[in-house]
């Protein structure tokens, strides 16, 4: 009996030590299991399409497009388990792309309404990415597989915060740094809003970003320059704490704090300092060839203004020097004066 007491003693405890995640642990698990229900299915592969299977990617397309399929197959199987380590949240199922041929099935696939510039949608509740194909998209675009890593990553955040829908400014921010899109001209573009209304609050740009399209730019450009500063700042992990703190129903403040050890407001402040550096316009605007064009123009147009003021002038000037001389030479021959060049018109 001495020995059948201390046996349960250690059954028990042993069994309480695996029911109990350590604080750590617990909000991970929460995070994870609430990735791994899809809650709504992706839609029916399109009559005559094939699919190129992958680990965690499958990729539909047309038949005609299957060296477009193996090649995003090929890039999408390592891209999603870098993201997803990146990330700090699990895969959560196959994810399904597709690839669509045209612009109608492009938008007629879409389970809902689309932005028309869209060339990549993600709806993270189905598991499901459309893209367009290369030959519809406009010049100067994006690679597709830039568009792709930038659509996992939706799906990967809205699956972990499922099934409510991630910041607004932290998902597209994210999303825009881990798929290679944060370039240094986003900071010009800060400056640019910052001078023309003003830089938006995280806490506004929580709940969507405005429907007009310089302040909507202008919000792009800010959350993905948010990310990058968390990570300069604060390190790599801090971006994989924010996004665990925060889908496990964290507010901003206090995910803020667990992911930087400081205050949102004194973070805040830090970020948006460099953007109040004092720097006059033209100096903030002079790596921006955007700009250096539209100065161009502008230079051109006063230009030729002021050039058609001179040319006036000295025709004025040549015709009161003519009316000068008319003069004289009418007083030296004692005659009264008429105007040579309408003269010589009626002669």
């Amino acid at each position: 009996m001495r020995h059948i007491i201390p046996t349960l003693f250690l059954l028990v405890s042993l069994l309480l030590a695996v029911a109990t995640p350590g604080p750590a642990h617990a909000q991970e698990l929460r995070a994870m299991e609430s990735t791994t229900v899809v809650i709504q299915p992706p839609p029916p592969i399109p009559e005559g399409w094939d699919t190129v299977y992958g680990t965690y990617v499958n990729i539909h397309g047309h038949p005609n497009q299957e060296g477009l399929m193996m090649e995003l197959s090929r890039h999408a199987s390592d891209s999603v388990v870098k993201l997803s380590e990146q990330l700090g949240v699990p895969i959560g199922g196959t994810i399904h792309v597709f690839v669509a041929p045209t612009s109608k099935e492009f938008k007629t696939l879409q389970p809902g309404r689309i932005p028309e510039y869209a060339d990549g949608t993600a709806w993270p509740e189905r598991g499901t990415i459309f893209l367009r194909r290369p030959g519809l998209r406009g010049p100067g675009q994006r690679p597709l597989i830039q568009v792709l890593d930038h659509e996992i990553v939706h799906v990967l955040l809205g699956r972990v915060f499922a099934p409510n829908r991630p910041p607004r400014w932290l998902q597209e921010g994210v999303a825009q740094v881990e798929s290679g899109e944060y370039e240094p001209n986003n900071v010009i573009r800060m400056r640019r809003g910052a001078i023309g209304g003003g830089l938006h609050s995280l806490r506004a740009l929580s709940f969507g970003f405005p429907e007009d399209p310089r302040r909507a730019d202008l919000a792009y450009a800010q959350s993905a320059d948010f990310i990058v500063f968390l990570k300069h700042e604060y390190g790599e992990d801090t971006v994989r704490t924010l996004v665990r703190e925060m889908a496990n129903g964290g507010n901003i403040d206090r995910a803020v704090r667990r992911a930087t050890g400081d205050f949102l407001e004194d973070v805040e402040v830090e970020w948006m300092r460099r953007f109040d550096d004092g720097l006059p316009l033209w100096v903030t605007l002079a790596g921006d060839m955007d700009a250096w064009w539209f100065g161009l123009g502008v230079a051109g147009f006063f230009g030729l203004i002021i050039a058609r003021r001179r040319l006036r002038k000295r025709m004025r000037d040549y015709a009161a020097e003519e009316a000068r001389q008319d003069a004289l030479l009418a007083a030296l021959l004692g005659r009264p004066v008429s105007g040579r060049s309408g003269d010589s018109r009626r002669h």
